[in-house]
């Protein structure tokens, strides 16, 4: 299974095109040094890079499409199980180049300009992951139950709700900061834990739809 997923986050890499990660350091720097206050960083940490973590399904799903990669799959001598699983762990792998851009984000935010502290901008960083790992749940049951549009369609529908949702907080005049004033551990314990139950269950659900092609 473990090649299985490296040749999903390989294909994954090299389908990602250079104006692609121009386009990712460009918004960095942007959130970096020409946004500046609380409106850069809650909108870099909670709106920009969970929805680019949860992109890597949408992508999957065109090149399986377009490149016959899942009539491949069910070709080789792997378990629906494996071939489901390690897509899902492709997936939340893929995370790691925007986790590493969110932490060199707070880092350097938290020389520059002394916002929050270190440990609240640590706290922001590890919300946003939850969120990155719903909307890809959610992207990946997509991609296992419908075409690419319906999978498309599904990741646009996600960020428009997060978009809208995340300025209709803002104009409401709601301060993201009361993060700061709640029990740190247990807020973070409920987010991991619905992450990890809408993970599990869309999982299941993908894995019993793959079966039944199969």
């Amino acid at each position: 299974m473990t090649g299985l997923i490296y040749r999903d986050l390989f294909t994954y890499y090299r389908r990602s095109s250079k104006s692609t990660w121009i386009t990712e350091i460009i918004v960095f720097f942007v959130f970096l040094l020409v946004i500046k206050g609380q409106f850069s960083v809650f909108t870099y940490l909670f709106c920009v890079t969970p929805l680019s973590m949860s992109g890597m399904p949408t992508t999957m799903k065109e090149m399986d499409i377009n490149y016959k990669g899942a009539v491949h799959s069910v070709l080789l001598p792997f378990s629906s199980r494996e071939l489901v699983l390690s897509r899902y762990l492709s997936a939340l792998l893929s995370h790691g180049e925007d986790l590493a851009l969110m932490l060199l984000y707070c880092v350097v935010h938290y020389c520059l300009y002394r916002q929050f502290s270190l440990t609240d901008y640590f706290l922001l960083l590890l919300v946003s992951w939850m969120f990155g790992i719903l909307f890809t749940a959610v992207n990946l049951l997509a991609a296992y139950l419908g075409d690419l549009n319906v999978t498309a369609i599904i990741y646009m529908l996600i960020i428009a709700v997060v978009i809208l949702g995340y300025f209709a907080i803002t104009l409401a005049g709601i301060d993201f900061t009361v993060l700061f004033t709640l029990k740190t551990p247990f807020l973070l314990l409920l987010l991991a834990a619905a992450a990890a139950l809408v993970t599990v269950v869309c999982y299941l659900i993908s894995l019993k739809k793959f079966s039944s092609r199969k």
